[in-house]
């Protein structure tokens, strides 16, 4: 009987390790093949943070773009320019040294009688007047050389600086284009997570209502205000004037542009180049700029509201003016 005793409960122990064994075997299992958190997709939320830091990062990298290409279009000009004086400049110079030439050697060809021949002719004159002009064209040769010198230069310079903002532009656009495809991916991941979660619905919200359009109104600003109305739903398009895309500087320049006011495609050097305004006086068609350092400019169009163009992957749209940290007000003259 004691051995029968024994020899169950040998058994049960037995049953018991490999029940605990199998238990342990398939818990090892389970946690192996569970998603690690490690490598969890990340929420809308963070996704949209994401989003919205690489889109603030690309406005500001695409308005120093701007910034650069206006420099470098105002340098084009000027060197333009300056080709245009040095032509006739060099022509000048060339025909004024054909004629000291033609006289020096005119003079040289008659030896020592050219001293004789105007004492035995009885007019002296002659002589004087002839090594006069080619003393005073031998002047002003000398004159038309150094400023045809002094112009080469300011040429020379010229093309330099060029090359330098040329190899600059080249710079920030790779940068541009790294940075916006870093925004395609993620912004092509936030839509998806949306449309799981919200619906496509979204995507089309034009944002806020937009005021009415003063009526009546044919000044510039009221011209420039009836555009960006126009504009509204526009992609956002990086470098962008119209009529298929714009970026937000470029928004407000071809508005503005529209009723016949010249802006510089950049958010900063609007803000220079127009006088400032208080919020208190703040009209349909005043700018408004956002950022410490200026990186975004959108249009006032009455009741606290502004017409913008956002970011990358956004379009034109109807936004609160306080929904940017603002930095300032401008009104274009």
């Amino acid at each position: 009987m004691a051995i029968r005793a024994r020899t169950t409960s040998s058994s049960s122990r037995s049953t018991v390790v490999r029940l605990t064994v199998a238990l342990a075997a398939a818990a090892l299992a389970a946690t192996l093949a569970a998603p690690q958190p490690a490598f969890a997709e990340p929420s809308i939320k963070q996704l949209e943070k994401k989003v919205d830091k690489a889109s603030a990062e690309l406005e500001i990298i695409v308005e120093d773009y701007n910034e650069l290409n206006q420099e470098l279009k105002d340098l084009e000009k000027q060197h333009a320019e300056t080709g245009k004086e040095l032509k006739p400049l060099r022509s000048r110079a060339e025909q004024t040294a054909t004629e000291v030439g033609d006289i020096a050697a005119s003079l040289y060809r008659a030896g020592p009688a050219v001293t004789v021949t105007p004492i035995i002719s009885g007019s002296p004159d002659t002589l004087i007047e002839r090594l006069s002009l080619l003393e005073f064209m031998s002047l002003e040769q000398d004159d038309l050389v150094d400023e045809l010198a002094a112009t080469t230069k300011i040429l020379e310079s010229e093309e330099l600086e060029i090359d330098d903002l040329e190899r600059e532009r080249g710079k920030l656009k790779a940068k541009k284009s790294k940075k916006q495809r870093a925004i395609t991916r993620d912004r092509d991941r936030l839509r998806d997570l949306r449309d799981i979660a919200m619906g496509q619905g979204y995507r089309d919200n034009p944002g806020l209502k937009a005021p009415p359009i003063p009526g009546g109104d044919a000044g510039a600003a009221a011209t420039a205000v009836r555009f960006v109305h126009g504009a509204l739903g526009s992609p956002y398009q990086w470098g962008g004037v119209g009529p298929h895309g714009y970026d937000c500087s470029g928004l407000t320049s071809a508005a503005w542009g529209s009723a016949g006011v010249s802006l510089p495609h950049n958010a900063a050097a609007q803000y220079r180049s127009i006088p400032h305004v208080g919020r208190g006086e703040l009209q349909p068609g005043d700018l408004v700029f956002y950022y410490g350092d200026i990186h975004h400019v959108g249009m006032y169009v009455g009741q606290g509201k502004i017409i913008h163009a956002p970011s990358e992957g956004q379009n034109v749209r109807v936004s609160g003016i306080d929904e940017l940290p603002v930095s300032g007000y401008g009104r274009p003259a």
